[in-house]
């Protein structure tokens, strides 16, 4: 006997209505991803219009560390597919966007006009250009939904920097960090409940929330008498079970698996970390296996800066 499907990890449909004083503000509170796409290919003078956006997104100094591997080919979309988790909706997108952080060409540009360099020396350098690609990333999903395209953010492209990397290409220098499948929607963009404001703005300085106030804002994001919960099946518990104890040992393994007995469901954070973006991947893709692939595409912020650095 099959197991029962699971709903969206995504999230519950949201209820969206509202005036707003004009079309961009309506886009932001409105958005939502989109996963199922048209076959039809964008027209070069959109596509122009939305890469606009990425080129002019602001970046620190004006810099611009990032560029953008654009792909269409309908086999190299299915390659990256396969390597991003084998998530259908980015071979069905005729357009798929790689941005990557770029200090390569800082480098090359300071190196032909005799100013020193070392931005792949400092670990702060490299967090602001993975902060540069999502927002970039960010400027092209607003451009996509002004021009009725739909968009969604793909983070396996990061967390799958070593493929990602020899399948574009990339170069020293050369960094993965956001992944964006765009094209025509094929069904209705549905938008996602989200947490009420109070629960993300802190004032003046960071405040916890009470535990009770912590789980009801999550039970009001995630659950609702009409939305479908996680059923619970042997495998799942199992599943949940052997995560849990190779992360936090037996007690907590039991003690997670007796709290969804006792709610007769899968919890949603239950889900997220148990059964599908799984804690114990930190075993499987430990930290040490992806910054030998950051020190592979040449960044050296592991240890201090000793001088001097010869200018490559």
């Amino acid at each position: 006997m099959s197991e029962p499907t699971m709903p969206t990890h995504h999230g519950i449909e949201a209820k969206v209505n509202g005036d707003y004083p004009n079309e961009t503000l309506r886009i932001l509170h409105q958005r939502g991803s989109c996963r199922h796409f048209k076959d039809e290919k964008i027209p070069e003078e959109v596509l122009e219009l939305l890469l606009g956006a990425a080129v002019n997104a602001p970046s620190g100094g004006n810099l611009q560390s990032f560029n953008i591997v654009k792909i269409e080919d309908p086999e190299r979309r299915e390659k990256l597919m396969k390597i991003c988790g084998n998530q259908r909706f980015i071979g069905e997108a005729p357009l798929n966007l790689v941005i990557c952080l770029d200090q390569r060409r800082s480098m090359r540009w300071a190196k032909l006009d005799y100013a020193p360099f070392t931005g792949m020396a400092q670990i702060r350098s490299f967090l602001m250009g993975i902060q540069l690609t999502g927002i970039v990333g960010q400027a092209i999903c607003v451009a996509a939904d002004a021009l009725g395209l739909g968009s969604c953010y793909v983070g396996t492209a990061l967390a799958n920097a070593g493929e990602v990397s020899e399948f574009l290409e990339l170069p020293q220098g050369v960094f993965p960090g956001v992944l964006i499948s765009i094209g025509y929607p094929a069904e209705e963009i549905s938008t996602r409940k989200k947490h009420r404001l109070n629960t993300l703005l802190h004032q003046e300085r960071h405040r916890d929330l009470p535990d009770e106030e912590l789980l009801a804002a999550y039970k009001e994001k995630h659950e609702a008498a009409w939305a479908p919960r996680v059923e619970i099946t042997e495998r799942r518990l199992q599943r949940l079970y052997e995560t849990c104890l190779r992360v936090h040992g037996e007690e907590f393994a039991e003690r997670s698996v007796a709290h969804a007995r006792e709610l007769g469901y899968i919890s949603p954070v239950q889900r997220y970390f148990g059964l599908h973006y799984r804690a114990d991947s930190v075993f499987t893709s430990p930290n040490s296996e992806f910054l030998e692939i950051i020190k592979g595409q040449s960044w050296n912020i592991c240890g201090d800066y000793k001088p001097p650095m010869k200018h490559e």
